[in-house]
């Protein structure tokens, strides 16, 4: 089965056995994409499309990120109404029964545009406030990369 064969037009169409194959899926492809945080595989989209505009519209995907097994889900507009990480090492049952739950909860969401409460667009971050190891990564990416040039 391929990542366009198990996509459902309506959330309906999707069972505990669609996000079962989505996993396996996910696993199969290998890994795809390496970064500075992370690995991952193809992402295996069991319900959604893709606009001009929004490049999630009610999504809920499937991906193999480091190993772990992510899910996301999105609105019409591509915010995001879960985005998690289980460990497939909790085995296979588990993760499936844990995400069928989370998408039952927010099923009727999905095909809605869920107005955020705050775009947090005036919140201030201090200037001392500590950077995460990510930022220090990619600069010395970025200071190699032009030493290079």
């Amino acid at each position: 089965m391929r990542n366009e064969e198990i996509k459902k037009s309506s959330l309906s169409e999707i069972t505990k056995d669609t996000f079962k194959e989505a996993i396996f899926l996910a696993y199969a492809g290998g890994i795809t994409s390496v970064a500075p945080l992370g690995h991952s595989g193809d992402t295996v989209i069991l319900h959604g499309e893709k606009t001009m505009e929004v490049s999630r519209v009610s999504q809920v995907s499937i991906r193999n990120y480091c190993g772990d097994v992510e899910l996301l889900i999105t609105d019409t507009k591509g915010h995001f109404l879960f985005y998690g990480r289980y460990r497939i090492d909790l085995g296979l049952d588990f993760v499936v029964e844990e995400y069928w739950s989370m998408f039952n909860k927010v099923k009727d969401s999905i095909t809605k545009n869920i107005e955020r409460v705050s775009e947090f667009k005036d919140i201030e971050i201090p200037e001392d406030c500590p950077r995460t190891m990510g930022f220090d990564m990619l600069e010395t990416f970025l200071s190699r990369k032009l030493a290079s040039n």
